[in-house]
Protein backbone atom coordinates (compact mmCIF):
# COMPACT_ATOMS: atom_id res chain seq x y z
CA UNK A 1 0.00 0.00 0.00
CA UNK A 2 1.40 3.49 -0.77
CA UNK A 3 1.77 6.01 1.65
CA UNK A 4 -1.13 8.49 0.78
CA UNK A 5 -3.39 5.52 1.17
CA UNK A 6 -2.14 4.46 4.03
CA UNK A 7 -2.55 7.95 5.45
CA UNK A 8 -6.05 7.91 3.86
CA UNK A 9 -7.16 4.38 4.98
CA UNK A 10 -5.53 5.94 9.06
CA UNK A 11 -7.67 8.69 8.59
CA UNK A 12 -10.43 7.17 7.70
CA UNK A 13 -9.93 4.82 10.76
CA UNK A 14 -10.00 7.41 13.29
CA UNK A 15 -12.74 9.23 12.49
CA UNK A 16 -14.47 5.83 12.58
CA UNK A 17 -13.74 4.97 16.10
CA UNK A 18 -14.23 9.28 16.77
CA UNK A 19 -18.06 8.25 15.58
CA UNK A 20 -18.43 5.42 17.20
CA UNK A 21 -17.41 6.90 20.48
CA UNK A 22 -19.63 9.64 20.01
CA UNK A 23 -22.61 7.22 18.94
CA UNK A 24 -22.00 5.02 22.51
CA UNK A 25 -21.53 7.79 24.68
CA UNK A 26 -24.85 9.07 23.52
CA UNK A 27 -26.34 5.58 23.92
CA UNK A 28 -24.93 5.84 27.38
CA UNK A 29 -26.18 9.18 28.22
CA UNK A 30 -29.67 8.12 26.87
CA UNK A 31 -29.87 4.55 29.32
CA UNK A 32 -28.76 6.72 31.99
CA UNK A 33 -31.30 9.77 31.71
CA UNK A 34 -33.81 6.53 30.99
CA UNK A 35 -33.09 5.41 34.94
CA UNK A 36 -33.80 8.48 36.06
CA UNK A 37 -37.11 8.95 34.25
CA UNK A 38 -37.93 5.19 35.94
CA UNK A 39 -37.13 6.45 39.21
CA UNK A 40 -39.46 9.87 38.70
CA UNK A 41 -41.86 7.57 37.47
CA UNK A 42 -41.52 5.02 40.46
CA UNK A 43 -41.77 7.77 42.70
CA UNK A 44 -44.70 9.49 41.06
CA UNK A 45 -46.69 6.25 40.92
CA UNK A 46 -45.77 4.75 44.43
CA UNK A 47 -48.47 5.28 45.97
CA UNK A 48 -50.72 3.78 43.38
CA UNK A 49 -48.33 0.93 43.50
CA UNK A 50 -48.90 0.30 47.55
CA UNK A 51 -52.78 0.75 47.13
CA UNK A 52 -52.86 -2.07 44.11
CA UNK A 53 -50.46 -4.26 46.64
CA UNK A 54 -52.83 -3.63 49.62
CA UNK A 55 -56.04 -4.40 47.34
CA UNK A 56 -53.76 -7.44 45.62
CA UNK A 57 -53.70 -9.27 49.25
CA UNK A 58 -57.70 -9.15 49.41
CA UNK A 59 -57.89 -10.18 45.83
CA UNK A 60 -55.45 -13.58 45.32
CA UNK A 61 -56.90 -15.88 47.42
CA UNK A 62 -60.17 -14.93 45.62
CA UNK A 63 -58.34 -15.51 42.25
CA UNK A 64 -56.76 -18.61 43.30
CA UNK A 65 -59.92 -19.87 44.57
CA UNK A 66 -61.46 -18.80 40.92
CA UNK A 67 -58.21 -20.39 39.12
CA UNK A 68 -58.85 -23.77 38.09
CA UNK A 69 -54.88 -25.23 37.42
CA UNK A 70 -55.91 -27.67 34.85
CA UNK A 71 -58.44 -25.32 32.78
CA UNK A 72 -56.90 -23.52 30.04
CA UNK A 73 -59.08 -21.22 29.12
CA UNK A 74 -58.91 -17.78 28.43
CA UNK A 75 -60.35 -16.75 31.46
CA UNK A 76 -57.97 -19.15 33.09
CA UNK A 77 -54.82 -17.11 31.22
CA UNK A 78 -56.29 -14.18 32.44
CA UNK A 79 -56.53 -14.83 35.76
CA UNK A 80 -52.52 -15.98 35.99
CA UNK A 81 -51.82 -12.87 34.01
CA UNK A 82 -53.01 -11.12 36.92
CA UNK A 83 -51.60 -12.79 39.53
CA UNK A 84 -48.02 -12.41 37.89
CA UNK A 85 -48.75 -8.78 37.65
CA UNK A 86 -49.46 -8.59 41.31
CA UNK A 87 -46.65 -10.43 42.35
CA UNK A 88 -44.23 -8.36 40.19
CA UNK A 89 -45.75 -5.33 42.02
CA UNK A 90 -45.72 -6.24 45.35
CA UNK A 91 -42.13 -7.72 44.49
CA UNK A 92 -40.92 -3.79 43.22
CA UNK A 93 -42.86 -2.44 46.29
CA UNK A 94 -40.75 -4.35 48.38
CA UNK A 95 -37.50 -3.34 46.61
CA UNK A 96 -38.54 0.21 46.52
CA UNK A 97 -39.58 0.35 50.01
CA UNK A 98 -35.74 -0.95 51.00
CA UNK A 99 -33.98 1.65 48.67
CA UNK A 100 -35.93 4.40 50.39
CA UNK A 101 -35.16 3.12 53.89
CA UNK A 102 -30.93 3.00 52.97
CA UNK A 103 -31.67 6.39 51.61
CA UNK A 104 -33.30 7.89 54.28
CA UNK A 105 -30.76 5.98 56.81
CA UNK A 106 -28.48 7.21 54.69
CA UNK A 107 -29.40 10.68 54.78
CA UNK A 108 -30.21 11.02 58.35
CA UNK A 109 -27.15 10.12 59.14
CA UNK A 110 -25.18 12.44 56.69
CA UNK A 111 -23.96 15.90 58.53
CA UNK A 112 -25.13 17.73 55.60
CA UNK A 113 -28.70 19.68 56.31
CA UNK A 114 -29.49 19.35 52.60
CA UNK A 115 -28.88 15.32 52.29
CA UNK A 116 -31.78 15.47 54.94
CA UNK A 117 -34.48 17.80 53.62
CA UNK A 118 -33.93 15.75 50.38
CA UNK A 119 -35.38 12.65 51.74
CA UNK A 120 -38.48 14.70 53.69
CA UNK A 121 -38.74 16.66 50.12
CA UNK A 122 -39.34 12.90 48.22
CA UNK A 123 -41.49 12.04 51.56
CA UNK A 124 -43.53 14.51 51.40
CA UNK A 125 -44.05 15.04 47.71
CA UNK A 126 -44.19 10.91 47.09
CA UNK A 127 -44.81 8.81 49.95
CA UNK A 128 -46.83 10.18 52.36
CA UNK A 129 -50.70 9.04 52.08
CA UNK A 130 -51.67 12.90 51.79
CA UNK A 131 -50.59 13.82 48.09
CA UNK A 132 -48.67 17.28 48.92
CA UNK A 133 -47.85 19.91 46.02
CA UNK A 134 -43.95 20.87 45.11
CA UNK A 135 -45.50 24.66 46.32
CA UNK A 136 -46.71 22.92 49.21
CA UNK A 137 -43.69 20.88 50.27
CA UNK A 138 -41.70 24.10 49.23
CA UNK A 139 -43.12 25.95 51.99
CA UNK A 140 -42.66 23.80 54.51
CA UNK A 141 -38.66 23.76 53.42
CA UNK A 142 -38.79 27.45 52.81
CA UNK A 143 -37.78 26.75 49.15
CA UNK A 144 -39.45 27.85 46.23
CA UNK A 145 -41.16 25.22 43.80
CA UNK A 146 -38.06 24.91 41.26
CA UNK A 147 -35.50 24.08 43.93
CA UNK A 148 -37.72 21.37 45.29
CA UNK A 149 -37.63 19.80 41.59
CA UNK A 150 -33.77 20.40 41.68
CA UNK A 151 -33.87 18.31 45.17
CA UNK A 152 -35.67 15.95 43.56
CA UNK A 153 -33.78 15.52 40.81
CA UNK A 154 -30.48 15.37 43.31
CA UNK A 155 -32.14 12.20 45.18
CA UNK A 156 -33.50 10.59 41.75
CA UNK A 157 -29.66 10.47 40.97
CA UNK A 158 -28.52 9.15 44.37
CA UNK A 159 -31.82 6.51 43.92
CA UNK A 160 -30.78 5.20 40.97
CA UNK A 161 -27.31 4.13 42.22
CA UNK A 162 -29.17 2.52 44.96
CA UNK A 163 -31.10 0.74 42.51
CA UNK A 164 -29.49 0.19 39.72
CA UNK A 165 -26.06 -0.07 41.21
CA UNK A 166 -23.60 0.54 38.48
CA UNK A 167 -25.72 0.64 35.66
CA UNK A 168 -26.85 3.90 37.88
CA UNK A 169 -23.86 5.37 37.50
CA UNK A 170 -22.91 7.65 34.61
CA UNK A 171 -19.23 7.92 33.97
CA UNK A 172 -18.00 11.49 32.52
CA UNK A 173 -14.95 12.10 30.73
CA UNK A 174 -12.63 13.87 32.53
Amino acid sequence: MDPKTRGLVIEVAKEAIKEYENQKQVADKRRHDNRLRNIKLLLKHYRSFKKHCEEAKEDIPELMKALDLDDLSKDAIEIKSILSNRKRTAAMVVYIDRMLEIYRLNCEQSESPEEKRRYQIIHDLYLTDVKKSADDVGKGHFLNRRTVYKEVDKTCKDLSVLMFGIDGVRFERV
